[in-house]
């Protein structure tokens, strides 16, 4: 139930402007049918703005069959509650007003992929260039902080026409500034060499984000 308490619904599920007030007087899950379908027409889609690469707004008309989903399985739901503490749950069953065919996720599948398959279109020309930038973005952070380990500690060097002044960890890369701010170089060529190898992975793989985690933590505990 906690699951709905977002997702605009009859009967006290009021979020994303469905209201209360549009249902005013309706105190029972057993709707009528004119109100069934006057709401989910309302709801039956949404507007889904997207920014183009060339920074225009794209919009889309997309459905809303996740909710469709969570209501009629809270309906199912109180049929099966209802079988087991009959006296609390009892006066709560009523048919559903979700038909099985408006759970039918196959046509926001296929219109999930069209639009990934799309974005895949217009990045690929660019991929080539993101690579060569993340390599380069590599390459320049490893050159700091070789820079950073051959300067002994408390020594000073320059990157990029800024002045560092080492730490005096000998096994850390920790520099400040002149105006004191604390940069740890070994940190910044670290995320910068995964930035790089997860580019990598991900072009040559064809991968997805979710499976080059799994295969980081196949055991799914988050570490």
């Amino acid at each position: 139930m906690g699951g709905l308490g977002t997702a605009p619904a009859p009967a006290g599920w009021a979020g994303a402007g469905a209201g209360l007030r549009w249902l005013a007087g309706i105190d029972t899950l057993h709707l009528p049918t004119d109100v069934a379908t006057a709401w989910k027409e309302r709801l039956r889609t949404r507007l889904q703005r997207r920014r183009r690469p060339d920074g225009s707004i794209e919009e889309t008309v997309v459905e809303r069959v996740m909710i469709f989903i969570s209501v009629r399985a809270f309906y199912l739901d109180i049929g099966r509650w209802a079988t087991e503490e009959p006296a609390r749950w009892g006066p709560w069953v009523a048919p559903c007003p979700i038909k099985v065919a408006e759970t039918a996720d196959r046509k926001r599948v296929t219109r999930t992929k069209a639009r990934m398959d799309q974005r895949t279109r217009e990045r690929l020309p660019v991929l080539d260039a993101f690579a060569r930038a993340a390599a380069g973005h590599h390459r320049l952070r490893a050159a700091h902080l070789a820079t950073a380990r051959a300067t002994p500690p408390g020594g000073r060097f320059v990157l990029d026409g800024t002045a560092y002044t080492r730490g005096t960890n000998a096994a850390g890369a920790a520099a400040r500034d002149a105006e004191g701010r604390l940069v740890h170089l070994d940190r910044v060529e670290h995320r910068a060499f995964w930035a790089w190898a997860t580019v990598e992975f991900l072009r040559h793989t064809g991968a997805r984000v979710e499976e080059m985690l799994y295969l980081r933590d196949p055991a799914g505990t988050g570490c």
